[in-house]
């Protein structure tokens, strides 16, 4: 009799697997690789048609249950505090057996931890886009600065640069 319930508790115990994981997807928000703010949706990734219930979980408090494709549940990040959170899933599939998924370790960052890694990342690129503004302008101006915009007589040599030139046929 013992090992009877030993082999049913056996089947109900949640096994790790490696068949089925969640993944993090961001729908709108922030993501500085594992510090997070905004809109994600968590989402079973595995063989769908075999499984009966999935129940997202957050630090080991459920966020969701879904019992019909497609497994996946839409959360903002602001609405579960902020630091380091830990993400999983357990699946029971058809057959009652539960398995547990890989946990995803994030960081949900507040709106000002979110500014202070954005504001330097914005002064990169702007600082970036004057520099190259500014190098695209001095060359296009030496390419430049020896052509005369005055009128020239025919058969007068001329330099088109790099484009070429063509000759207007009404002023030559």
């Amino acid at each position: 009799v013992l090992l009877l319930l030993a082999g049913v508790n056996s089947s109900v115990a949640a096994q790790t697997s490696s068949d089925y994981a969640v993944h993090l997807r961001r729908d709108f928000g922030y993501g500085g690789g594992v510090n997070i703010r905004g809109k994600f949706t968590i989402s079973l990734v595995g063989d769908e048609a075999e499984v009966a219930q999935v129940r997202f979980l957050l630090d080991g408090e459920t966020m969701a249950t879904r019992t019909s494709p497609p497994f996946r549940f839409q959360f903002q990040t602001d609405d579960y505090g902020f630091g380091t959170h830990r993400l999983w899933a357990e699946v029971q599939l058809k057959d009652d057996t539960l398995l547990t998924t890989e946990a995803l370790q994030y960081n949900f960052v507040s709106p000002e931890t979110e500014r202070e890694q954005i504001i330097p990342l914005f002064i990169g690129i702007g600082g970036a886009l004057v520099v190259t503004l500014i190098i695209v302008g001095g060359i296009q101006y030496l390419i430049s600065r020896g052509k005369s915009g005055g009128r020239r007589q025919p058969g007068e040599a001329r330099r088109y640069g790099l484009l070429g030139g063509a000759i207007c046929p009404k002023c030559g």
